[in-house]
């Protein structure tokens, strides 16, 4: 870490917030774009790798109805490696059960939704929006050349860049234009906002961050010292951002306690009171960690997925009670995948192709992209991806962030 970085995240309770922001509050109105009129060829803040970002992982229509400087994108990191194959079954494959004798989920305990998939049992509270179609499923998501290890996964999901670059930027940071607060991280790491005109807020635990921001003494700004100076001056625009932030969910309307009360739960609240307060953010991100199953899958995994589908329930109605169901698309990824053959020790390893999930009033439900047999895997035992995730985010950063 260089020495400028120590001193941007020397603050307790936020790691960096490198730009100015004019606007936070939502006191403005502003024209909708109209969804036709966004298409790869005339946005390209997040370069397209392939077809998947033309397909309609997003509905025109309803999308067109809303107006684009309300949209929040709430990014879910299910942290080491989600097991999709227990997570969206194929059931019609016979491989299924015979590569995966102790971990398979018995067929009656599946949730069929399509003739070829069916979902885990914990992924029952999401059925309400898969069938209302506010559920889009995007299946053999990977990238060329897959790294199986978590690090340099994570970053290449965060960096949108499977070659290491020298100077590695977020994949929002030509997504984000700097008009509002680029980002709110509630959870995990804060990668995809480097480099982002915007900033970023890492917030963490709230009470712990109001009491960190509420100590912090204001210093008369230091002209010698550069160092010391982009401190100041940091430390200055956090008591800013903080004060509005902490005034905005203060009169926002109440939100449903039915959250869990784990470290997950509390992070999907306090998304839930900001998207419902007049606070002004493009993106939240939330982390949902614990998922690298190499043992003990059948518990653990089950446990995770009802954490993440009961909350995420939880989110949908609230946000559609207060209004604002609209304005917001989730969407859930992994690192990777897990290979198709569990192991010895009721597990599964590290894979390479995944299904990932969107969850909004706008997206183009159900299955983007077919299952694949699961005889059709490489050397290693994994899956062969066949979507690049970064067409997702091209969809997501050229169609919803505009």
């Amino acid at each position: 870490m260089n020495r400028r970085r120590q001193i941007l995240t020397a603050i307790p309770g936020f790691l960096l917030l490198p730009g100015m922001l004019p606007r936070l509050l939502r006191a403005e109105s502003h024209a909708t774009t109209p969804a036709a009129a966004v298409s790869t060829e005339q946005a390209t803040a997040v370069p397209a790798q392939s077809e998947l970002s033309r397909l309609p992982l997003l509905n025109a229509e309803k999308l067109a109805a809303t107006n684009a400087d309300e949209r929040v994108l709430v990014l879910v990191q299910l942290k080491g490696g989600n097991d999709s194959l227990n997570t969206f079954i194929p059931h019609r494959d016979q491989l299924y059960t015979r590569l995966r004798p102790q971990l398979h989920i018995p067929v009656s305990d599946q949730l069929p939704v399509t003739p070829a998939m069916a979902f885990h049992p914990a992924l029952r509270p999401l059925m309400p929006a898969w069938e209302a179609g506010e559920m889009a499923i995007i299946h053999n998501v990977g990238y060329p050349g897959p790294n199986l290890s978590h690090f340099a996964s994570t970053d290449i999901w965060h960096t949108g860049q499977v070659q290491k670059a020298a100077h590695q930027q977020g994949w929002l940071h030509a997504a984000l234009d700097g008009k509002h607060l680029g980002g709110l991280v509630l959870g995990g790491g804060a990668l995809m906002f480097r480099g982002a005109p915007a900033g970023y807020l890492k917030i963490g635990d709230a009470q712990k961050f109001f009491s960190g921001v509420a100590r912090m003494r204001p210093w008369q700004l230091d002209t010698v010292n550069p160092l010391m100076k982009i401190y100041q001056e940091n430390a200055a625009m956090i008591r800013v951002q903080a004060a509005i932030l902490q005034t905005a969910l203060t009169s926002a309307p109440p939100v449903d306690d039915r959250f869990s009360a784990d470290g997950f739960g509390r992070q999907v609240a306090l998304a839930a009171r900001i998207i419902a307060s007049d606070f002004r953010v493009r993106v939240i991100k939330l982390t949902l960690g614990s998922f690298d199953t190499h043992a003990s899958q059948p518990d653990r995994h089950a446990g995770l997925l009802t954490t993440l589908a009961s909350n995420l329930d939880v989110l949908r109605k609230e946000l559609q009670r207060l209004g604002r169901w609209s304005e917001v698309l989730v969407f859930a990824y992994s690192e990777f995948g897990r290979r198709v053959k569990e192991n010895g020790n009721l597990g599964t390893d590290h894979g390479e192709a995944a299904s990932v999930f969107m969850l909004g009033e706008t997206v183009a439900g159900g299955e983007h992209g077919q299952l694949q047999s699961l005889e059709n895997t490489n050397k290693r035992g994994n899956l062969v991806w066949q979507q690049d995730f970064r067409d997702i985010y091209a969809v997501l950063g050229n169609q919803w962030l505009v």
